[in-house]
């Protein structure tokens, strides 16, 4: 008799490329809240921060969501 795992082969996982948008995300938020506390133009500094973040973060997803042949 067959083993489970020989009968059902895994289909290998792609983990998605490395970027450093979600840390840039994340240092707009901080710096979003900082500013807050502190002074409005840290605010700004992290508004900026935020959207290039989201929109590289989001465009890396999309590229990659196309690259795999899923359009």
């Amino acid at each position: 008799m067959e083993k489970e795992t020989e009968k059902h082969k895994a289909f290998p996982q792609e983990l998605p490329k490395p970027t450093w948008y979600p840390l840039v995300l994340s240092m707009g938020v901080a710096l979003i809240f900082w500013g807050i506390v502190t002074q409005y133009v840290m605010s700004l500094i992290g508004l900026g921060l935020f959207f290039y973040g989201l929109v590289g973060w989001i465009n890396d997803l999309r590229d990659e969501y196309n690259e795999s042949g899923n359009e």
